[in-house]
């Protein structure tokens, strides 16, 4: 019943002047009528939605992030995540929720997403909180003999997190 909607789903973005529980309702519709040739469009306006005031909603939206349609934007996801949220400390609670629902999609397929995976551990400099730290370091431990280049940059991951763990 949702693909019915599929076509009309630009009528589903929110304004500024919704409420949280309209804004909340409207992202549970985009996330179920997401198709193939949507999620890009879908997923560029969520960008502004992950900017909004309301960090409650941001957070939500991240969340929203895990359906499995979403993860061919992954790469674009963590890239944005780490420019745009990785340095702002009161931004805790929607970085946490990205990061878990990174490593939701993850999970889905780990080879196609080795690169992800490199970029967040390159962001780890960044970030300066522990969960979320802790969250990427859990990833590349999983992963850790994924693809090529995870298992030859372990080495050099090691000695940071050795270099790092005092401070």
């Amino acid at each position: 019943m949702p693909s019915l909607f599929a076509p009309y789903h630009k009528d589903f973005f929110i304004y500024s002047s919704d409420s949280y529980q309209v804004k909340a309702l409207k992202l549970e519709i985009l996330s179920s009528i997401a198709t193939a040739s949507s999620i890009s469009s879908i997923f560029k306006e969520w960008q502004d939605y992950i900017r909004d005031q309301d960090r409650r909603f941001a957070a939500a939206t991240v969340a929203a992030i895990e359906n499995p349609l979403f993860s061919e934007v992954i790469p674009n996801f963590a890239e944005f995540l780490t420019k745009e949220l990785g340095c702002r400390y009161q931004e805790a609670d929607v970085l946490v929720q990205a990061i878990i629902s990174i490593k939701s999609i993850i999970k889905q397929d780990p080879p196609i997403h080795e690169k992800v995976i490199i970029r967040l551990v390159r962001s780890l400099d960044s970030i300066k909180m522990p969960s979320v730290r802790a969250m990427i370091i859990w990833m590349v431990g999983e992963y850790s003999s994924l693809g090529e280049i995870i298992p030859r940059m372990l080495t050099t991951e090691l000695k940071y997190l050795a270099w790092c763990f005092t401070s």
